[in-house]
């Protein structure tokens, strides 16, 4: 009896098992106090990303409330190296014509992920200095054309070879560094 308690809930849990990580699609309203969600007085962030071997790769998508203003990046606009939990790299807004880099922090606490915007450098963009993020149980929230241009681009990013220093690192066919 133990063991069919254990496979029932071992498929149970699986779902989330599998979704262990920063990939996937996260999302967090952000209210101003005394907003009300219901009355769309709030503004909405989305990230969509993709892991593998310690690269984190992705979109963002920031509104305003009533999308009065949109801050998205190209695909990929997140790009960001995982340590324990905590991934540390750049996003790309293309507000105003002018791209913005703004160094960024994503951190993985439970069923959460925290984002935390490292530098506010001069341009026109939307990211919140803050959020909480939870993940969506959707797969993508993108259109289909844009989901399938993000994996592409998040693939070359992966196969990247990671070069040193002191020449590629074996195996790699990535050129010196010198």
């Amino acid at each position: 009896m133990r063991n069919l308690v254990f496979v029932i809930s071992l498929f149970v849990c699986w779902p989330a098992l599998a979704q262990q990580g920063f990939g996937g699609v996260w999302t967090a309203t952000l209210c101003a106090k005394g907003a009300q969600r219901e009355a769309g007085e709030c503004s909405t962030f989305v990230l969509e990303l993709k892991e593998q071997d310690g690269k984190l790769c992705g979109s963002h998508m920031f509104a305003t409330p009533g999308a009065r203003r949109i801050d998205e990046g190209a695909a990929p606009s997140l790009t960001a190296d995982i340590a324990e939990h905590v991934a540390r790299g750049a996003i790309i807004s293309n507000m105003g014509g002018r791209p913005v880099r703004v160094r960024v922090e994503l951190q993985l606490d439970g069923r959460h992920l925290r984002w935390q915007r490292l530098d506010s450098p001069k341009g026109d963009y939307l990211l919140p200095r803050a959020a909480s993020l939870s993940r969506s149980p959707k797969p993508t929230l993108l259109a289909p054309l844009f989901a399938q241009e993000l994996r592409a681009a998040c693939n070359y990013i992966f196969n990247l070879p990671t070069v040193r220093r002191d020449g590629p690192v074996p195996g790699s066919t990535g050129a010196s560094a010198r």
